[in-house]
Order: structure tokens, then C-alpha cells, then sequence
């Protein structure tokens, strides 16, 4: 089994399966599920949901409204959390990767025409608020206030 820090203990060893990791990792882990907790509380949901690695997903998307996408993100979460606990980090790269492949959409593709469209757009923008704010200023001067 392949760990990126050393398991001391018990607590180590929950840490590991509910975050990945160990250490910072594992602090920060904590620092998110505490809030998703209180995220819970404040959007009616059960709070204990919030330490349920596979079933604080699809709550997640159940406060969005999302819960058909909740459902998929859900049990591809089950899923690494048992690779995860098997230790196989091998599968977990795949299945990440493809679900990666899956959703990656053409319209974010890092390409010249993408960039270009982006840096038109971006242009259009500027000389736009900048024509607005000179004719703003320039009603401004002409106020007789």
C-alpha cells in the first residue's frame, strides 16, 4: 500500500482514508469538512452528512439543486474512497484521468482560436467601459449645478 506520509495511529489511518493524506493535508481536509458542516446547518441539511466522504458530494449538490449530478459525483467518490482505502493508486490515476477525458469541454480547449476569441472579447470590453467613462466625464464637465 502506497502512503505520502507515515500512519502512526488510528486517527492517522481515518485521516488518510476520509483526506488522502496526513498532515496539512489532512488539517486542511478537516478545515473544509467543518465548514460544509456549517454550510449544512445553514442550508437545512442533515449536518452529519458533512463526515460522509461519498454522501457530502451529493448533498453538496442537493443545497445547488444539482442532484442528478450529485448522484454520478457521488458515486465516483465511493469509488476512489475504496480504491483509496485498497491503496490502489494506479486505478484511482485512471479513473480521474478518464472522467477528466469525459468532461472536458471543446469551448476550454487551450487553443489559438480559443485564445484569440477570448482576447477579442476582452478588447471589446475595455474599449467599451472606456468610451463609457469618457462620455460619463464629459456630461459631468457640462453639469451647471
Amino acid at each position: 500500500m502506497y502512503f505520502d506520509a507515515e500512519i502512526d495511529g488510528l486517527l492517522d489511518l481515518l485521516l488518510y482514508l476520509e483526506f488522502g493524506a496526513t498532515g496539512w493535508r489532512a488539517f486542511f481536509g478537516l478545515l473544509t469538512v467543518i465548514g460544509f458542516f456549517f454550510m449544512f446547518r445553514k442550508s437545512g441539511v442533515k449536518r452529519f452528512w458533512a463526515f460522509v466522504p461519498f454522501a457530502r458530494t451529493y448533498m453538496i449538490a442537493k443545497c445547488a439543486d444539482r442532484e442528478e449530478e450529485g448522484r454520478v459525483s457521488s458515486i465516483i467518490t465511493f469509488i476512489l474512497f475504496v480504491i483509496n482505502a485498497l491503496g490502489r493508486d494506479d486505478i484511482e490515476y485512471y479513473l480521474k484521468y478518464r472522467t477528466a477525458k469525459v468532461t472536458q469541454k471543446s469551448a476550454y480547449e487551450f487553443s489559438e482560436e480559443n485564445i484569440l476569441s477570448m482576447w477579442v472579447s476582452f478588447a471589446m470590453f475595455i474599449l467599451f467601459f472606456a468610451a463609457l467613462s469618457i462620455i460619463c466625464l464629459e456630461f459631468i464637465d457640462r453639469d451647471k449645478r
